[in-house]
């Protein structure tokens, strides 16, 4: 039974040093600016970080993030709990959780969608869940899930099994059942994929992977890539409006080369939703949005014979300007990068550190970066009579031409780098990168790099990146979406991270996998795995010497099992669940539960 909350807004300043940032002290400066928002009646407060100009390092602000004590409308968050901010990207597990498109329908092709859903409860509470069904008209309807502790609950065709409906939508899970405020602890984790079936196996789009989707306001700049609509594949776009008036959604569609081939409006009543097919043919294209009030927003692409779907999420991206920057020099940065425990840096020995200024400009998840980590990706036979390539899109839309360096590693460490000239306002795609940048056959992570590496590189050379793991059959082409478009979150060892929904059966069999983005220090990372009653099945051990990666199967069958996590270090965490008929896999990053 959720429903929209409003409250008072107000600023409340709160300083953290350096020091602090960098060693997680920021989190512990949040939870102050929460409770104080909460004890002064404000719905959400804004921490701005300064630095305490000592040492080499300048003065001046350095960030500044909004914390939000429930889900505000007027202030644009989604309710962030009390030791982390609504970063909007951030993997973590949460009270509130919107998947903002859901079906139980027939499709085109023959297809018929369903959308499996796995709800886990990793704390030692038992509480209901609220959960709200949206269609083009609005509120269709509300129902109450319970959930115990360490239970994890599934559905294979959650609209048609849990709310009795047939059609499509989005949907509202909530642990406070509409209230403004409540238990702190009763946060879940949850997933979602739409899926079919066919004689060649199961195809199944991720549209929840255990990250909090992004809610976009009016003058925010979302942006969509990777768009296709041509013989063999089609696009969609769709758009949630959660607030209690309409709202005004227009996706302008353009080519890899920047031309305008299209304009969209979705017209969109008091908490509605609505999707609309992109008419005009377009290879990689991107989509600019504007609205008029909060939305949701995504583009899922769908080959044509498979059914199998790709969903990006909307990222924001201003490209036309450059970013207000205050710099920082340090001579030794042992932490990195952005300043939030999220960072995807490693510990360079020199970093020119230029930080946004305001917090439409934060180095989040859901923000266009200059520096991305793409956990897995492969040129490589597989399984089944596979072969796995992996097609990256990288677009530009800033007005800079520049360099962005590509890293690969592997199990021993650094392979190879190359250069990649990103030419202004262009969109860059390989349907084999790891073959046609790299000249590499195998897997393991890559880094793209347009600040930190690059002589000259800058914080304003922000690009927009997505990968998708991808093999080819007679029965179409089967996707994994690795990269959709915000930046992959790290965990630390101050982290409790879980996988859940792990499946290894006749049909299905799933991988784990370690990224150490470390220079120079080794990690240790274990991986427990639990089945549905929360036995343990089985144990992982991985060594990882310095920027590694590594991936392992699971052997013990089980059935919605949970993969939990232990750090020595902080690093990239994964499972993916793949189809053994189809090669259709499910890509999933670990959330951080507290």
């Amino acid at each position: 039974m959720w429903k929209p909350r409003t409250g008072n807004t107000g600023r409340l300043n709160f300083q953290a040093s350096v020091t602090e940032v960098f060693r997680e002290g920021l989190r512990l400066t949040m939870v102050a600016a929460r409770t104080a928002a909460l004890t002064t009646g404000l719905s959400c407060a804004v921490l701005s970080l300064w630095a305490q100009g000592a040492g080499s390092l300048s003065g001046g602000r350095l960030q500044e993030i909004t914390i939000d004590n429930h889900f505000s409308l007027d202030s644009n968050q989604l309710s962030s709990g009390p030791d982390r901010a609504a970063y909007l990207g951030e993997a973590i597990s949460d009270h509130l959780w919107v998947v903002p498109s859901m079906a139980s329908s027939p499709g085109q092709f023959g297809a018929y969608f369903k959308t499996r859903v796995v709800v886990t409860n990793p704390t030692s509470n038992s509480f209901q869940v609220g959960v709200s069904l949206f269609n083009a008209s609005g509120k269709v309807r509300d129902s109450v899930l319970s959930l115990n502790s360490k239970q994890t609950l599934s559905w294979n065709d959650f609209l048609g099994e849990a709310l009795g409906y047939t059609g499509a939508g989005a949907v509202v899970f909530d642990t406070w059942l509409g209230a403004a405020t409540g238990p702190v602890g009763n946060r879940i984790i949850l997933t979602a994929e739409v899926y079919s079936d066919s004689p060649n196996g199961r195809f199944k789009t991720v549209v929840n992977r255990g990250v909090l989707w992004r809610q976009f306001v009016p003058n925010s700049e979302p942006y969509n890539a990777g768009i296709t609509v041509n013989a063999v594949e089609r696009t969609n776009i769709g758009a949630f409006n959660p607030s209690t008036s309409p709202n005004q959604v227009t996706a302008q569609v353009y080519s890899s080369t920047g031309t305008l081939v299209e304009t969209i409006v979705i017209d969109l009543p008091a908490q509605g939703w609505g999707q609309r097919a992109v008419t005009e043919q377009v290879t990689n294209g991107c989509i600019k949005w504007k609205l008029t009030g909060p939305a949701y927003l995504y583009a899922v692409t769908v080959n044509n014979q498979s059914n199998d779907g790709t969903m990006l999420t909307a990222v924001q991206y201003n490209g036309d300007a450059a970013l207000d920057q205050g710099e920082l020099t340090a001579s030794e940065v042992t932490e990195g990068g952005r300043l939030q425990e999220i960072s995807s840096f490693g510990d360079e020995e020199v970093v020119k550190l230029s930080q946004p200024g305001g917090p439409e400009k934060q180095a989040l998840g859901s923000v266009a970066q200059a520096y991305y980590t793409v956990p897995s990706m492969a040129s490589a036979p597989g399984q089944f009579g596979a072969y796995f390539k992996t097609k990256v899109v990288i677009t530009n839309d800033t007005k800079y031409s520049y360099p962005i360096y590509a890293t690969l590693y592997n199990n021993g460490g650094l392979v190879k780098r190359v250069s990649i000239q990103m030419a202004a306002k262009k969109t860059l795609y390989w349907d084999d990168f790891l073959a046609q940048a790299m000249g590499y056959t195998g897997a393991g992570a890559v880094i793209f790099d347009s600040w930190y590496g690059p002589t000259g590189g800058s914080w304003n050379y922000i690009f927009l990146l997505t990968a998708e793991v991808y093999s080819e059959s007679p029965g179409g082409k089967y996707k994994t979406v690795v990269s959709d478009g915000p930046e992959w979150v790290r965990q630390s060892k101050e982290n409790i991270p879980y996988n859940i929904g792990i499946n290894v059966n006749a049909q299905e069999r799933t991988n784990i996998g370690v990224f150490n983005f470390r220079s120079t220090a080794s990690l240790t990372v274990k991986a427990e795995v639990f089945d549905g009653s929360g036995a343990l099945v089985e144990t992982f051990q991985f060594n990882l010497g310095p920027r590694a990666w590594e991936q392992k199967a699971l052997t013990v069958p089980v059935t919605n099992g949970t993969v939990k996590w232990t750090l020595a270090d902080a690093g990239y965490l994964y499972a993916v669940t793949v189809d053994n008929k189809s090669n259709d896999g499910t890509m999933m990053p670990a959330v951080d539960h507290h």
